[in-house]
């Protein structure tokens, strides 16, 4: 969405005229609503018959809400959870946090994957790989914290109790790891980041090493327990009853409308909060000597916001082909 593009007194002609101009689809029906309700975060608009007149045009959707982190997409996870844990025979499932994020469209079969080959990646898109690792540390945090906000809307209402569990692999066969195994796990974990000279995972992430830092967990966890690898899940306890009082409110709303409104939501979201990491850094940029901070010098390259919006297509997009067997292709040959 090319909020760029608008400014206060702009006049679009009709509806088809507004999509031209936000280089947006032209949409029907309930998905014409919720693309109107996702506009409606951006910017203000009054009618004159077919007329749309932009009388406002947000800086940040965040100035819309009444306080706090605002994000406009939560309220369409909320419904999407509820159709999901719906499914389910049982009162209680465990979710990991990718899979949770791919029934829910928010990424594509692309984005957990290809995270394990950055390198990989960087070469198949040719972007670099510090945008790569950028662009991982910042979707990581905001996909994960859109899926707490909204369990959490959810546990308010008593629909759901839910708790971050480790699950323990040992061969192919998973379960929520025992605090006996919890004992040999985190010690583990700290012992890597020791080593590695890292305080916390934050510092993993933003270096872009967490691949080194999951490879050597993963051995040590094999040679002295005989686990074969670790990761987080939602272990979520259903309240039935409560879902289906929520289902029955948004009974009306298609799911794949939802899905497909949520994902762009999502990519619109990333290039967005891209574009303000930008700006940040050409803003602490020292005035006396005219560099950027050289952690961060990076994001005031030319191509930085073009290789986002690459990424986000790339990992996001619902309707993105899968590319990795191409990925897996280069693996072999540079042997990453």
């Amino acid at each position: 969405m090319k909020i760029e593009n608008l400014h206060v007194g702009l006049t679009g002609k009709s509806y088809r005229h507004m999509c031209e101009i936000l280089e947006e689809k032209v949409m029907k029906g309930k998905s014409r609503q919720l693309q109107i309700k996702r506009w409606a975060c951006y910017f203000e608009h009054e009618n004159n018959g077919q007329k749309w007149t932009v009388t406002k045009v947000h800086d940040d959707p965040k100035e819309l809400a009444k306080g706090g982190n605002f994000t406009p997409y939560i309220g369409e996870i909320n419904k999407l959870i509820v159709q999901l844990l719906l499914c389910s025979d049982e009162k209680r499932v465990i979710l990991p946090k990718n899979r949770l994020l791919k029934l829910l469209n928010m990424i594509n079969g692309n984005y957990k994957e290809c995270e394990k080959s950055v390198g990989s990646l960087s070469e198949y898109l040719n972007v670099p790989r510090m945008d790569i690792y950028d662009f991982y540390n910042s979707a990581n945090n905001v996909l994960a914290g859109n899926i707490e906000s909204s369990l959490r809307d959810l546990k308010n209402k008593k629909a759901v109790f839910h708790q971050t569990v480790m699950m323990v692999v040992v061969g192919k066969v998973a379960h929520e790891a025992t605090t006996e195994e919890m004992d040999i796990i985190y010690p583990i974990q700290a012992r890597v980041l020791k080593e590695m000279k890292f305080d916390s995972m934050v510092d993993v992430y933003k270096s872009g090493r967490i691949k080194a830092y999951t490879d050597r967990t993963n051995k040590l966890l094999k040679s002295e327990a005989g686990i074969s690898y670790v990761y987080e899940a939602y272990n979520i306890y259903l309240n039935k009853e409560v879902l289906q009082e929520e289902l029955h409110r948004i009974c009306e709303d298609k799911v794949k409308e939802i899905e497909e409104w949520l994902n762009q939501s999502v990519k619109d979201r990333l290039v967005s909060l891209s574009e303000k990491r930008r700006d940040r850094e050409i803003e602490n940029i020292d005035h006396w000597f005219g560099v950027a901070n050289y952690k961060k010098g990076y994001r005031v390259n030319e191509n930085y916001i073009s290789n986002q919006i690459k990424l986000v297509d790339v990992l996001i997009d619902s309707k993105h082909r899968l590319i990795v067997d191409d990925i897996k292709k280069i693996n072999d040959r540079s042997g990453e």
